[in-house]
C-alpha cells in the first residue's frame, strides 16, 4: 500500500464534499412509494399468526388505522378471496381492507396581489377519539 498524496485526497475529498452538496437537488419527494398501504374500514379486523382463520389472533387493528404491507400471500381459504396481506404482527385477510396512497401537496410560492386563486384546502390525517362515559 502506498501512502495517499495531498493532490489525490484533495480531489476525493472535493469529489465527495460535492456531492452531498448536490444530493438535496437529486431527491424528488413525489417519488416516495406507499403502495403497499392499507386502512381498516371495519369496526376492527384481526391480526393472526398464520394466513389462515383457525390460526391464533395476535391482536386487533380498529377502524381508520393505516398499516403498512409486507407481503402478500395467495392462501387456500377463502377460496372466494384467498388474499392475505403480511403486517407487522402476522396476517390479515384483505376482505375489509383498502389500499392507500399518501399524496403531498405543492404550495404555492406566491400568489400575485390582485388576482384570483382556485384552490384546495386539505388537512393532514388525524387519529379521531370518540370519548364516552366509559
Amino acid at each position: 500500500m502506498h501512502p495517499i498524496s495531498r493532490r489525490d485526497f484533495l480531489k476525493v475529498s472535493g469529489s465527495g464534499l460535492l456531492s452531498l452538496g448536490l444530493s438535496p437537488l437529486l431527491r424528488n419527494p413525489d417519488v416516495f412509494d406507499d403502495s403497499a398501504r392499507v386502512r381498516v374500514t371495519t369496526k376492527s379486523v384481526s391480526v393472526y399468526r398464520e394466513p389462515t382463520d383457525q390460526s391464533t389472533i395476535a391482536h386487533q387493528l380498529f377502524r381508520d388505522e393505516v398499516v403498512n404491507i409486507y407481503e402478500e400471500v395467495d392462501a387456500s381459504e377463502p377460496s372466494y378471496n384467498p388474499i392475505w396481506y403480511g403486517v407487522w404482527g402476522g396476517y390479515v385477510h384483505r376482505a375489509r381492507l383498502q389500499k392507500v396512497k399518501t399524496l403531498y401537496n405543492k404550495p404555492l410560492a406566491l400568489i400575485p396581489e390582485g388576482t384570483r386563486q382556485l384552490s384546495e384546502i386539505t388537512v393532514p390525517y388525524t387519529q379521531a377519539m370518540r370519548y364516552t362515559k366509559t
